[in-house]
């Protein structure tokens, strides 16, 4: 579900992305708003850098333009984010001025490769496997935690925590969203099947993240902290962006 703001109604929001996508595999798709670091020296090997030196915007990847899909626009969610940023990098409308932002720890890939255990048996299998994951996702064609199991795949690190059946002995709250772009729905259900004394409470709208998003979500969370009062399973709260509740079927339960 997707409202078009910046789009004419008539206009392909899948259309348009694969076509920026295709773009983006040819090296020819660049943020017009985002002008590359004339310091740092261009390097053939990498489509983030400026590939002609008469277009000095920085070059969007492939894997770029999916992640900051899903992260911009998926994570909030924003809808006009979703809409607005393929209008502008289509040239549909003028580009949205960079905010600055504050300088971040570079992200944890060590420990990433430390927890998780993942492998590829050759590169013929990571090729198989790119193939199978934009078949089962031809619009995004890729989900964040591909680029994780990349970078891990074939690292000398020692998986000291790898995946395994939790060992939990405590009454557990799960939340999770219905539609969220990360950590999918089922996952959580998985989870809740795993651990005896677990309840799941699914928050019926999109968005990466539950505990803010509402009354319900809150007072659930609330109760579970302070007073380790478990909801009734099954518990559903709704959403809160009209969007969504709009097309959502069934009625969400909410915790007494």
């Amino acid at each position: 579900m997707c409202r078009q703001h910046e789009l004419r109604p008539a206009q392909d929001v899948e259309a348009v992305f694969g076509d920026l996508y295709r773009r983006a595999e040819r090296g020819e798709l660049a943020d017009p708003a985002d002008p590359a670091d004339p310091a740092d020296p261009a390097d053939p090997a990498d489509p983030a850098d400026p590939a002609d030196p008469a277009d000095p915007a920085r070059r969007i990847s492939p894997t770029d333009l999916s992640w900051q899909t899903m992260r911009a626009g998926f994570y909030t969610p924003s809808w006009a984010q979703v809409s607005g940023r393929p209008a502008e990098l289509a040239g549909r409308r003028p580009p949205s001025p960079v905010r600055a932002s504050r300088p971040t720890d570079p992200f944890p890939i060590a420990v990433l490769c430390a927890d998780h255990r993942f492998g590829f048996r050759s590169g013929q299998d990571w090729v198989r496997m790119w193939g199978e994951l934009k078949r089962a996702a031809p619009n995004m064609r890729t989900h964040m935690g591909w680029l994780g199991v990349s970078l891990c795949s074939g690292r000398p690190f020692a998986v000291t925590n790898p995946q395994h059946r939790p060992e939990v002995h405590v009454p557990l709250l799960i939340l999770n969203s219905r539609h969220d772009p990360a950590t999918g729905v089922e996952w959580a259900v998985g989870v809740n099947r795993t651990i005896r004394r677990s309840v799941l409470v699914t928050y019926e709208d999109a968005g990466h993240g539950v505990y803010l998003r509402n009354d319900c979500t809150m007072r659930t969370t609330d109760r579970y902290l302070v007073d380790r009062v478990l909801p009734t399973p099954g518990t559903r709260c709704p959403g809160s962006d009209p969007a969504w509740t709009r097309v959502e079927t069934g009625r969400a339960v909410q915790p007494s």
